[in-house]
């Protein structure tokens, strides 16, 4: 029984080859290749399914969905089922922690909230650790 060929978008090798430190020599290229196609392999063979919540979301609009609807949930799912979930953050801490805003001013300063409060809860974390 032969294996179902999966095929790696070239926009996806073209990221993964881009962060490659210096070499992208034609083996380091075919490597990545094959590194992402047992990946993608493992996706589909293993493909999480959506959240309670994900899908409440999308039954609020009824059973009469139209097809663009139901590809645009489809490509949401897609793009969030690997996101990291928000870390909690203990009560003991949050008055450290930077608001955090739907806009920034810059986006330096979206990244120095995120670095500022990311560096209080991995703090908090060590000294847990250390107890």
């Amino acid at each position: 029984m032969s294996e179902t060929k999966i095929e790696v978008p070239e926009g996806m090798l073209g990221a993964a080859v881009s962060v490659l430190p210096k070499c992208h020599c034609d083996e380091c290229i075919a490597v990545t290749r094959t590194v992402l196609e047992a990946a993608l392999r493992w996706q589909r063979d293993n493909a999480p399914l959506p959240s309670v919540e994900f899908v409440a979301e999308f039954m609020k609009l009824g059973w009469s969905v139209p097809p663009l609807v139901l590809r645009d949930f489809g490509c949401r799912y897609a793009r969030c089922m690997y996101d990291a979930p928000e870390p909690e953050i203990p009560e003991a801490i949050k008055e450290l922690f930077w608001e955090r805003k739907d806009e920034y001013p810059t986006e330096a300063d979206r990244i120095a909230t995120e670095g500022h409060n990311a560096g209080i809860l991995e703090a908090f974390r060590r000294g847990q650790q250390a107890k």
